[in-house]
């Protein structure tokens, strides 16, 4: 199994019940991540992006591969924020 994982800070200007929204709009778009929240030793909200990808034990995985995942999970990712600009329109436009 590999595990992708990518640690962002929540936007400052949303509340947690806000970002949570958010999350749950994520998880309901992009259905092959996990999005969740937590808070970190400093109160500040993280939005965890969380992917697995089972590798049956036979089998191996290329660095090509491993690479491409990788840039998969990245680009996930980094749709999320389209999803944060149609939750919250008004910041997307300042």
């Amino acid at each position: 199994m590999i595990h992708f994982l990518n640690k962002t800070k929540a936007p400052k200007d949303l509340k947690e019940e806000e970002v949570n929204k958010l999350i749950n709009a994520i998880n309901a778009q992009l259905t092959l991540i996990k999005a969740s929240l937590r808070k970190d030793d400093h109160g500040d909200l993280i939005i965890d992006f969380e992917y697995d990808y089972f590798i049956p034990k036979q089998d191996t995985i290329s660095a090509k591969t491993l690479i491409q995942l990788s840039r998969v999970f990245e680009n996930w990712v980094q749709s999320s924020g389209s999803i944060y600009n149609q939750f919250h329109p008004v910041q997307a436009q300042k």
